[in-house]
């Protein structure tokens, strides 16, 4: 790539982020990376000889092969608008993350939420997040409220647990319901950007083929089927289920299941033919004759041990 350092007049200067230089009219309209992230041809030839490397300093894509060859304005990322942003396609199902509607003012908060009394009881969490009711998510558009809870299980199977504890109890004359999220594409990785709330819960992923997606209008009609999808079911017996609970909460304790019932299964002593026994007294030749007799070993003389011949 040529350099032109006479800049055309009317345009604002731009700086490379890595040295801090002033881009050049040929730089100017430099896209080596469809995230728009410019840096100088100096720094470009840098990253590209690096071993191991020859990717975007900012989002770690490789480069494409004609990265040197995107010059121009054709080449500079469209700039999404309010208007794009609020264009949400499909969600998704976390099925590691529960929705919590119903809890008191005086309990939102995250550290108090994280611990033993409460629903650090069910397992490890990762992330809580409570959300304002000043913006309500298009996570909250299946239960139309103002102020959920959000937590973040390690696995699947705790988050379960939660919900099975939490939905349908009351806490202060006021009734809770919980069930599995349904989150959103974050809107900052969608136009490339770096999300910095380490709260956020929404998907920061592509999509994979494991991933239970939810049409919009399923949610905007509130479809019957989805809140099936997002709610398990309890046990007939699940108030019999004995409870686990070291220490004294404030949410109800989980449960634990009883063991699976497995029927009684022989082992292999009883399962076998019993013993013959043989009356050696009353008939000594009633033993049957071994397949292989094993013959008894010669004697030696002592003349060949000790060379007397």
């Amino acid at each position: 790539m040529k350099k032109n350092d006479n800049p055309e007049p009317n345009r604002p200067p731009k700086e490379c982020p890595l040295c801090i230089n002033e881009l050049t009219n040929n730089e100017y309209d430099f896209y080596p990376c469809p995230c728009g992230y410019q840096v100088c041809a100096f720094c470009f030839q840098r990253l590209c000889e690096q071993e191991n490397q020859r990717k975007c300093a900012k989002c770690r894509r490789p480069f494409d092969p004609d990265a040197e060859k995107r010059i121009g304005p054709q080449f500079k990322p469209v700039e999404t608008t309010t208007s794009t942003q609020k264009l949400v396609v499909n969600y998704y199902i976390a099925p590691k993350i529960v929705q919590i509607v119903g809890i008191p003012d005086s309990l939102l908060s995250t550290e108090k939420l994280r611990q033993t009394a409460y629903f650090g009881q069910y397992g490890p969490i990762e992330k809580i997040s409570i959300e304002p009711s000043t913006a309500p998510s298009a996570k909250t558009v299946l239960a139309n409220v103002t102020k959920p809870v959000f937590v973040k299980f390690r696995s699947p199977k705790d988050a379960e647990t939660c919900i099975l504890s939490m939905d349908g109890i009351q806490i202060g004359n006021q009734p809770i319901s919980a069930s599995i999220a349904v989150v959103e594409q974050c809107p900052k990785i969608l136009t490339g950007r770096t999300c910095n709330k380490r709260a956020c819960l929404k998907r920061h992923r592509q999509e994979r083929q494991s991933d239970e997606v939810v049409p919009a209008a399923e949610i905007d009609s509130k479809d019957s089927g989805l809140k099936k999808r997002i709610n398990p079911q309890r046990p007939n017996n699940y108030s019999l289920y004995p409870k686990r609970a070291h220490c004294i909460t404030v949410f109800p304790p989980p449960r634990l299941a009883p063991p699976v019932y497995f029927p009684f299964q022989h082992s292999r002593i009883y399962a076998k033919k019993p013993p013959l026994l043989f009356d050696l007294v009353m008939a000594p030749g009633g033993i049957p004759p071994a397949s292989c007799p094993r013959m008894p070993p010669e004697p030696i003389p002592l003349s060949r041990i000790f060379n007397l011949e």
